[in-house]
C-alpha cells in the first residue's frame, strides 16, 4: 500500500469517526432533554404528593361499597 492509499484510508477513517461522534452527540443531547423533562415531571408529582393530606383520604366507614355488592 503506497502513501496516497494510506492517506486516503486514514481520511476515510477520520470521516467515519467524525460522523460517529456527531451522531453520539445528538443522542446525548436528546437524552439530556428527555432527562430534564422527566425531572420536571417528577418534581411536579412530588409537589402534588406533598400537598395530599390525610384528610383527603376517607375513613373506611365513609367509603361506599364497591359496585359489585
Amino acid at each position: 500500500m503506497n502513501s496516497d492509499e494510506r492517506i486516503t484510508e486514514l481520511e476515510t477513517y477520520i470521516t467515519h469517526q467524525e460522523k460517529t461522534i456527531s451522531d453520539l452527540s445528538h443522542v446525548i443531547l436528546d437524552q439530556q432533554k428527555t432527562i430534564e423533562k422527566m425531572e420536571l415531571r417528577l418534581s411536579r408529582i412530588e409537589a402534588k404528593v406533598k400537598n395530599i393530606s390525610v384528610s383527603d383520604i376517607k375513613d373506611i366507614s365513609e367509603e361506599s361499597p364497591p359496585p359489585h355488592y
